[in-house]
């Protein structure tokens, strides 16, 4: 909606807000008693003012929210069939790779056992050749042989290529399975219950590492 159609407030209404902007903007001074009745009860009758505002123009925004929500739940009836279907394609696709990683996991454990125990026997053949040999020098090198024999790590390549425009992450997280062990840095203070405490006690007992402060704020009824 074109802001300069719209209707404005009547021009009495406008004159007592447009002068209330300019006491604003030249600087709002309470030097005396004189000052403080005068702008506690501009105040009070700023709330007023504000409610004749609010009131001429509740209907039109009612209009114009009413129209709003039309086009919103047209546009969601449409938007909502996309997102369900990305959602189900994610979650398949997701399924597929998922079950993919799990089984090149355990193909490459398999493998890694395997040669586990490939090495374990060369390791075995090697040392019962030592204990055949006569000199001491002969043992030490071929026990250092059989010490040497290591498995090799297996890698078993991914199942699946990455698609065009296809981009995966892993999302870290952290769950706290020991709160007394946690290093101090880490730990936050529960500070909506120290409010609530502080609250509670108006700040008459103390806690170690703790400042209780207030802070005030004011509340005028409405004027004329």
């Amino acid at each position: 909606m074109d802001e300069s159609n719209l209707p404005i407030v009547s021009s009495e209404l406008k004159t007592q807000i447009e002068q209330l902007q300019e006491w604003t903007e030249n600087g709002i001074v309470v030097a005396n008693t004189t000052d403080h009745i005068a702008v506690y009860d501009a105040i009070r009758a700023v709330k007023n003012r504000k409610s004749q505002v609010i009131e001429f123009y509740k209907s039109i925004k009612q209009s114009a929210r009413a129209a709003w929500q039309v086009v919103v739940d047209k546009e969601k009836s449409y938007t909502d069939i996309l997102d369900n279907f990305e959602i189900a394609a994610k979650e398949a696709i997701r399924k597929f790779e998922y079950d993919q990683e799990v089984k090149r996991l355990q193909e490459q454990r398999r493998l890694q056992i395997v040669a586990d125990e490939k090495a374990r026997k060369e390791r075995e053949r090697l040392e019962k050749e030592a204990t055949k040999l006569k000199t001491p020098e002969k043992r030490e090198e071929r026990l250092a042989a059989a010490a040497a024999v290591v498995a090799p790590v297996i890698e078993v390549a991914p199942k699946f290529d990455a698609l065009k425009g296809q981009s995966n992450r892993k999302i870290w997280r952290a769950r706290v399975v020991d709160a007394a062990i946690v290093p101090r840095e880490w730990l936050i203070p529960d500070e909506k219950g120290l409010a609530s405490f502080a609250t509670a006690t108006k700040g008459a007992k103390q806690i170690p590492g703790v400042e209780f402060y207030f802070e005030t704020s004011m509340a005028v009824r409405k004027g004329s």
